[in-house]
């Protein structure tokens, strides 16, 4: 998962540097239009200046595009990185709740231990409710939460956070 992780990275990298690219590229054509409309404009040749006009509206719209369709796949692989990162952050966590409790906590009473340990060394937790869904606390909403599980209910603990 790291290495695909650093691979996104990379082509995050790539993607920025290229769009980029397109972009100065199609700024720099928008640009030279601009400055032969305002030659020919001054050289009072009106039909050439319409056909300009029409190509650098074109060249403007054009640039538009070009820059929504990089950001758009920009922000679609950043978001893709971001739940890559989430899933990483997600099984350390659940690696160091297993490394800590000496295994994944199923019984009420382990569940309980699991609370303990987070509480008593200022961790948060995820947890997985069955009315509930899963659910991440903070430290400080741990002691009331844990005093209001009841045996039988549905839960199970995933992880603890930092």
């Amino acid at each position: 998962m790291q290495t695909q992780l650093t691979e996104q990275h990379r082509r995050l990298g790539t993607l920025i540097f290229t769009a980029q690219a397109e972009r100065e590229e199609a700024e720099d054509s928008v640009e030279a239009l601009r400055t032969r409309v305002k030659a020919v404009l001054m050289a009072n040749d009106d039909s050439t200046a319409d056909e300009l006009i029409t190509r650098l509206t074109r060249a403007q719209d054009k640039a538009k595009d070009i820059s929504y369709e990089w950001t758009r796949k920009e922000l679609s692989l950043c978001n893709e990185t971001a739940r890559s990162e989430d899933r990483i952050r997600e099984a350390h966590e659940a690696l160091t709740l297993a490394q800590q409790l000496g295994g994944q906590p199923e019984t009420y009473e382990e569940i309980f231990q699991a609370f303990d340990v987070a509480i008593g060394s200022g961790q948060g937790m995820i947890v997985d409710i069955d009315d509930g869904g899963r659910t991440e606390l903070s430290h400080d909403e741990l002691a009331e939460f844990k005093d209001e599980i009841q045996m039988g209910e549905g839960i199970s603990v995933l992880a603890l956070t930092r």
